[in-house]
């Protein structure tokens, strides 16, 4: 596994902020993303992360710890939303060249949207939020994985109109080399309207 954008710190005073059901939740948490040998599929470390982030969440409105409780829920967002585009990125990875590839790269495309939802609710929390010292450092992280997403939307559009052409084209060659004409590349741009919808969505 590539290294993670963030890392929990150190528990701290947390210790003392956070109730012994949400503590657990911390030590699961840091478990998830410390520990990649754990052999957790993705959408496992993403539902324990989101458990974690929702009780923070909770815990914020009136809370006297702001600062700390907000540094925990960023580092609980954008992790997620980092697992979301490995998980995406293996979805794709292996529709490509798959016969039945329409629900797959739907799929992706879903966990993208997911990955940049939970980003974009990230960026305007850490606009409000005046509790965080490294606020200019934390917009930029953000800002630059929701461009990363975006960028993925863009090549999976392109790869899955790559990879529907050449299952129209070669469909009993399994390893065939794309060799496009004019006409084919009429085709690609006809279809990758199309599959734009699959990965992107329909907004």
């Amino acid at each position: 596994m590539v290294e993670l954008p963030l890392r929990f710190p150190q528990l701290g005073t947390l210790q003392h902020i956070l109730p012994p059901i949400v503590l657990n939740k911390r030590e699961n948490s840091v478990a998830s993303v410390n520990n990649p040998e754990e052999h957790l599929d993705f959408l496992t470390r993403i539902d324990v992360l989101l458990d974690y982030a929702s009780s923070l969440y909770g815990l914020l409105c009136g809370s006297e710890n702001y600062e700390s409780l907000n540094q925990e829920l960023f580092t609980c967002l954008i992790d997620t939303a980092f697992f979301y585009r490995e998980i995406s990125l293996d979805v794709m990875q292996d529709a490509y060249g798959s016969e039945r590839t329409d629900g797959a790269w739907s799929t992706g495309g879903s966990y993208l949207r997911r990955g940049l939802g939970l980003l974009q609710f990230t960026l305007n929390w850490l606009l409000s939020s005046v509790a965080i010292d490294n606020k200019a450092s934390m917009c930029s992280l953000v800002e630059d994985m929701m461009a990363e997403l975006r960028l993925l939307q863009q090549i999976g559009i392109v790869v899955l109109s790559l990879s529907k052409l050449r299952t129209k084209m070669y469909k009993d060659q399994r390893d065939a080399v794309l060799d496009f004409q004019e006409e084919d590349l009429k085709d690609l741009a006809t279809i990758s309207v199309l599959y734009a919808k699959l990965v992107i969505g329909n907004d």
